[in-house]
């Protein structure tokens, strides 16, 4: 019995340990908007349709934020991608002309080594 319970423990840890922070610094006179997804692709839809979503992915002007994210499933073909965005563009301007001239102030495409090298640290710009 406690053979088993040790083993439930040490795997509910494990669990744990597989979400890493990553800090993105906003080094800019910008508000940012960030989003992670596992592709390149703009979304067909506005990314922030959710009321609160934009305050949830905010980093306001020379501040930082921590992005909680999984990235154990990384591979070489499968890795995050970080999306920022200018707020007052995604507030002031039509979604399908932020995806059709694909209007993004940087992606990141995060590599499992890139993010080790640089500590789990991003710095735009």
């Amino acid at each position: 019995m406690l053979v088993l319970l040790s083993m439930v423990l040490i795997s509910t840890t494990c669990e744990r340990e597989e979400f890493t922070d990553l800090t993105v610094i906003n080094n800019s006179i910008d508000t940012l908007l960030w989003y992670m997804k596992s592709d390149t692709l703009l979304w067909d839809n506005n990314i922030y349709p959710v009321e609160g979503a934009k305050e949830n992915h905010m980093i306001n002007p020379y501040s930082s934020t921590i992005i909680r994210e999984e990235f154990t499933k990384m591979n070489d073909t499968n890795y995050p991608h970080l999306f920022l965005f200018d707020k007052i563009i995604i507030d002031t301007t039509s979604w399908d002309i932020i995806k059709a001239d694909y209007i993004v102030l940087r992606r990141y495409d995060l590599s499992l080594q890139d993010l080790e090298n640089s500590n789990w640290t991003i710095t735009y710009p």
